[in-house]
């Protein structure tokens, strides 16, 4: 293998490379996009009071503090089953 077909392999795979990261950065900033709006209309549709941590979860408040979404919706639900059985 000469000088130029190695140097052609080392740019296309260093391009190929950069692509794949691009692409991944990007649907990582749409996902966090997402998760904040969810929060965002969780606190519109609710009223409760929430706090959302870039790249980390949805907080709701609660009078302990701020729990995070799915312990509180966890939570919340084991409680709803719990109501039934009385």
């Amino acid at each position: 293998m000469n000088w130029e077909d190695a140097k052609f392999w080392v740019i296309s795979f260093g391009g190929l490379f950069g692509f794949i990261i691009i692409i991944f950065g990007a649907i990582g900033l749409l996902a966090n996009a997402f998760t904040k709006y969810q929060c965002e209309e969780y606190s519109a549709i609710t009223g409760k009071n929430t706090r959302y941590v870039q790249f980390d979860s949805c907080y709701i408040k609660t009078p302990d503090g701020y729990q995070r979404w799915s312990e509180y919706k966890a939570r919340a639900t084991a409680s709803e089953g719990l109501k039934g059985l009385k």
